[in-house]
């Protein structure tokens, strides 16, 4: 009973606050009415006019010479096998090294530097050429992750020999570099330790293309991560802005505010060029700095790893024979 005498007096109270300000009550109740009745009124009016009239926008294909197309890690190979030479260009006058285009040039692990020919035919493989090794490291100390980087290595002596040319009776001649182009760290922390070195980029730290740090995990689940340089670019005479970002963000998605894919990634002011496509595409970026090939390359080994790539040659030949 105490609660309604309550209820009863907040009533009271109320109506007579009400009615002796009866002007505000009926504006109160009148005003937000009449704000919806305006904003309705305005949709009605202008939504059939031709300002508010539905568009066909027509389809627009891009040509074959729009089309991005990713190196494979075969072509990073050969990149490695390709002997270079100084060359004179006859239209521009200035030097550059065979077989690299500086103005888009996908390679993480080939950097040249035309700068430094002084001839022209001069041999640029060991001498204007810096080679970076692939880093591959376990996620942790368990016995899975090492196995785990084990069968990568030996996945990628099946189908890449050229690159232990000592272990496959080739010369050594075949690549222009005399330190093993895969190198094994014990743990993620020791790849951070290699980098700081004083002595990294020297012949006896070669300096890191980019790196791969395989985790332990089930028969269904390959958790991997791939340790990109963020401010990499693969031609010496585009360098601009030291330290400047060359790859998206990977702790978030994309530019909140971003319109268009140009607006979320497009490099900052005087940064080093890295090609028509990657200065402004999100995607052209991952493939200059090699992320994209190195994820298609681990794809594939957890294919072959898990034997799903061998299911699918089996089921192919089960089906043909049929």
């Amino acid at each position: 009973m105490a609660f309604f005498r309550s209820l009863r007096a907040l009533l009271i109270r109320n109506f007579i606050y009400r009615k002796r300000r009866w002007v505000a009550s009926i504006l109160e109740f009148i005003l937000p009415i009449g704000a919806v009745a305006i904003l309705v009124g305005i949709k009605i009016s202008v939504e059939n006019s031709q300002n508010f009239s539905p568009t066909v926008v027509p389809p627009k294909f891009r040509k074959s010479s729009h089309v991005l197309i990713p190196f494979s890690f075969q072509d990073y190979v050969t990149a490695l096998q390709a002997k270079r030479v100084c060359q004179l260009d006859p239209y521009g006058g200035y030097m550059t090294i065979t077989g690299i285009n500086r103005w888009e040039w996908p390679v993480p692990f080939v950097k040249c530097d035309s700068r430094r020919c002084l001839e022209d035919g001069e041999d640029a493989s060991k001498k204007y050429c810096e080679y970076n090794v692939l880093g591959l490291a376990p996620g942790d100390g368990s016995a899975n992750a090492k196995s785990r980087v084990n069968s990568f290595k030996q996945y990628l002596k099946l189908q890449y020999p050229q690159l232990w040319p000592e272990e496959n009776g080739s010369s050594e001649d075949d690549l222009p570099f005399n330190y093993p182009f895969v190198k094994d760290f014990p743990s993620s922390a020791a790849i951070d330790n290699y980098v700081k070195s004083p002595l990294y980029g020297t012949a006896s730290t070669p300096k890191l293309g980019l790196a791969i740090v395989l985790g332990s995990g089930t028969s269904s689940s390959y958790p991997y991560s791939l340790r990109m340089n963020s401010t990499n670019f693969n031609s010496p005479e585009n360098e601009a802005r030291p330290v400047s970002r060359t790859m998206p963000r990977t702790d978030q998605l994309y530019d909140s505010f971003a319109k268009k894919e140009s607006h979320a990634c497009s490099l900052r002011e005087r940064a080093p060029f890295l090609g028509k496509y990657a200065k402004r595409s999100c995607q052209g970026q991952y493939i200059s700095n090699g992320a994209l090939t190195v994820q298609r390359l681990v794809d594939d080994w957890i294919l072959w790893d898990s034997g799903a790539e061998a299911e699918a040659e089996g089921g192919g030949s089960g089906s043909t024979h049929s």
